[in-house]
């Protein structure tokens, strides 16, 4: 082969690793690693070897060698400076997350949100309308749905007048009824919050977290719910880079409510 396409060694428009790569772990996954590989200075600024400098090429296309272990590493730039002898060293900088390494509990920039706010909820579930006896409770939904009436103090079935509850010296069920029924007070304003992390990370959200999504849970920060009221985890959201410094950021979002054992699971 001639000189002129061999040089010390070097093939034309090829950039031959150098014998030295060192790799740094940092926070949350972050990971760069440095090598110099080596081409003869008339390649250096030509199509090929600048092809393969190109901004997101893996380090395993330059350096087959370093295994799909450090797949994820991925050039962010480079610099060159010619040596003696008609050879260029190009100086590669590399980064990326190995996220087999986190997970989001390793947060970074973690802040909290919460909204109150008050939401309609069904008069039948108001805690004051539920300490009154079943057969007034049922017999008062019936007369709002218009199959039962109130004559006197009794609740009547309008077909056939049987007496569904007797409402005789109980001022407190008539004053439901009369709201309900007649006032057509159906439903009532409860309070309600709304809490959310956000956070910055350096992997993805795990299966486990997401997992919990439509799940009565304790939220991360451990926020107080109103009344007896629980968390149901209701969003997740992540924003994930896959070049650059790997910074993904995620959202989780909970509400505050009264979550039914056989619907919702603990």
């Amino acid at each position: 082969m001639s000189s002129q396409s061999k040089l010390f060694n070097i093939p034309a428009n090829t950039l031959r690793p150098g014998p030295t790569l060192t790799i740094v772990g940092l926070s949350e996954g972050k990971v760069t690693a440095t090598m110099d590989f080596t081409c003869r200075k008339f390649d250096a600024l030509g199509p090929v070897i600048q092809g393969q400098l190109l901004k997101g090429t893996p380090l395993i296309n330059l350096y087959p060698d370093v295994g799909a272990t450090y797949g994820y590493l991925l050039l962010d730039g480079w610099t060159s400076r010619d040596e003696p002898g008609g050879i260029t060293t190009v100086t590669c900088e590399f980064s990326g997350v190995d996220t087999t390494q986190t997970n989001p509990s390793n947060d970074a920039s973690v802040s909290y949100t919460r909204n109150n706010a008050l939401r309609d909820e069904s008069i039948f579930k108001h805690p004051d309308f539920l300490e009154t006896p079943t057969a007034i409770r049922d017999a008062i939904k019936r007369a709002s749905e218009g199959t039962a009436k109130l004559v006197g103090t009794e609740i009547k079935d309008i077909n056939n007048d049987e007496i569904l509850a007797d409402l005789t010296g109980d001022d407190v069920s008539l004053e439901w009824y009369e709201l309900i029924v007649v006032q057509d007070h159906t439903t009532y304003l409860t309070p309600t919050s709304e809490w959310t992390k956000n956070a910055t990370n350096r992997g993805k959200l795990s299966a486990a977290t997401l997992n919990d999504m439509g799940k009565v849970v304790t939220p991360p920060g451990s926020p107080n719910a109103p009344g007896d009221q629980e968390w149901l985890m209701t969003g997740a959201t992540e924003n994930i880079q896959t070049i650059g410094d790997g910074a993904n950021s995620y959202s989780l979002t909970y509400t505050s409510g009264f979550w039914p054992e056989l619907i919702y699971p603990r």
